[in-house]
């Protein structure tokens, strides 16, 4: 089977380059992470792992999967495209901007549950292709941003995601990245943005999902 890279644009140095407290979805997710107990964490589509290498300094036990070759003790080189069978399962999983890359979504899914603990917390994030900015150039006649990307196989809108998501996961809580630029471009603005993009998930450019096994209590979930 012909694989899609799912981190065929890791190296694509301006988002690698963003400061990690500026990055539009993994300063969300830190703040999902930062109250949680420490434990293992896999992150899937790791990049060059410097998110991973982040979580450590805090104590976290660091795993990376990418398709590309990072030379990092840490980082195995599998092409989740195909499945992938880990010899543990982890506290905490981590599948930012990779599921917009999969073909089989459902196998992927399928796979990321198997590798999950029963008390264990998996955070995905993917474009939303209604983002508001999307609705307007669409209604304009001009493509919507994020779609026509060669490495992107698929994209999303909630109602279609969350059904995806349900099959195998609960649904914590959702997020939305920010519904203007990110602070990366403009401090002030961006902030305001993200505020707004926490309470406007299905606006945004970006849905942040967070997700516990099938059967936990949800109650206690911090969001």
């Amino acid at each position: 089977m012909h694989s899609t890279n799912i981190q065929s644009n890791s190296d694509f140095e301006p988002v690698e380059q963003i400061p990690l407290n500026k990055h539009s979805i993994y300063s969300k997710v830190d703040k999902m992470i930062e109250v949680m107990n420490v434990g293992s964490v896999l992150e899937v589509g790791c990049g060059s792992g410097r998110y991973l290498e982040h979580l450590k300094e805090s104590g976290w036990q660091i795993t990376g999967i990418d398709i590309q070759n990072k030379e990092k003790e840490f980082i195995k080189v599998i092409d989740v495209e195909n499945g992938f069978e880990l010899d543990k399962k982890f506290d905490l999983i981590l599948a930012c901007e990779v599921i917009e890359h999969i073909v089989d979504t459902e196998f992927f899914l399928e796979n990321l549950s198997k590798h999950l603990k029963e008390n264990g917390t998996l955070i995905i994030s993917t474009p939303n292709l209604l983002f508001w900015v999307n609705r307007v150039v669409m209604l304009a006649g001009f493509k919507p941003f994020f779609a026509y990307a060669d490495f992107h196989v698929r994209m999303f809108v909630w109602k279609e995601l969350s059904k995806k998501l349900a099959r195998y996961f609960s649904i914590v809580t959702v997020k939305g990245s920010h519904v203007g630029i990110g602070r990366n471009r403009n401090v002030l603005v961006g902030t305001l943005a993200s505020y707004i993009g926490n309470f406007l998930p299905k606006l945004s450019a970006h849905f942040i999902v967070q997700l516990r096994p099938l059967g936990q209590n949800i109650n206690q979930i911090p969001s």
